[in-house]
């Protein structure tokens, strides 16, 4: 994980390989809750954003645009995955994720 500081606050980035569950934590490192988090996989070209206060994580497709409710971020943890659909909400199992916070 990387952690940067900006005029605005903190940026951190890391990756993780997807495993298929729901509501699964991914540690961010900011120390306080993210405003926004980025997540790109490359395997099959699927982007997610996750907005602070939410509790949902939206996917863009080629085609589409869908949003999954997952956990509420928090100071220590993101959270992926939804049963509905892994693949789509951050959390394929086996797929290769990068990710980029901003606090």
């Amino acid at each position: 994980m990387k952690i940067k500081e900006a005029g605005f606050g903190k940026v951190t980035s890391g990756s993780y390989t997807g495993n298929g569950t729901a509501n699964r934590a991914i540690p961010h490192g900011l120390g306080r809750k993210p405003k926004y988090v980025k997540i790109q996989n490359l395997d099959i070209n699927v982007q997610n954003e996750l907005l602070a206060e939410l509790g949902l994580i939206f996917v863009h497709l080629e085609t589409s645009f869908g949003r999954f409710t997952i956990t509420d971020m928090d100071t220590v943890y993101f959270y992926v995955g939804n049963t509905d659909s892994y693949n789509n909400s951050g959390n394929g199992l086996g797929c290769e994720y990068y990710w980029v916070a901003f606090g």
